[in-house]
């Protein structure tokens, strides 16, 4: 499976997305089947991650034809 979690992510602890939440959402993304529904749910839990993370913000995201997801960030 193309979509793991690495070791470093059990580290990761924001103020609004705690280890267990982010496994919660990530295996959520994880089980969808449909590609066009995986992909949207990929994009929002990178979007809600990211954003949850003081000092940094998603500012655009651009789907690509060849399905690679590109995310803007500004780091504040």
């Amino acid at each position: 499976d193309r979509l793991s979690v690495p070791n470093q992510i059990k580290d990761i602890s924001t103020k609004q997305f705690s280890h267990t939440h982010f496994l919660k959402e990530f295996t959520k993304v994880k089980s969808i089947t449909d590609k066009n529904e995986k992909g949207k749910a990929l994009e929002d839990f990178l979007k809600k991650f990211f954003n949850s993370i003081e000092g940094l913000e998603v500012v655009e995201i651009k789907q690509a034809p060849d399905e690679q997801i590109d995310l803007i960030l500004k780091n504040n």
